[in-house]
């Protein structure tokens, strides 16, 4: 399993940037997507995070990163 860098913008102007297992940042952008209002608990490169989506005004999916240089 990948993982994906994802931004939430939350409703109170916080930002949470985070690396989160590529099923749970799918289901996480879905819901907010569909705005369900749900608490979601995500795999994260430091453990666990759970969202209430209803607080999320925007999620940004990061494109997979390259490496820099010659790669094979």
């Amino acid at each position: 399993m990948s993982d994906v860098r994802v931004e939430l913008g939350l409703d109170g102007g916080q930002v949470v940037r985070v690396r989160l297992v590529e099923t749970d940042a799918e289901r996480l952008e879905g819901l907010v997507a569909a705005g369900r209002r749900e608490l979601v608990t995500a795999a994260c490169d430091e453990g666990s995070l759970v969202v209430d989506t209803g607080r999320v005004v925007y999620l940004r999916r990061f494109a997979a990163e390259r490496p820099v240089g010659y790669s094979r």
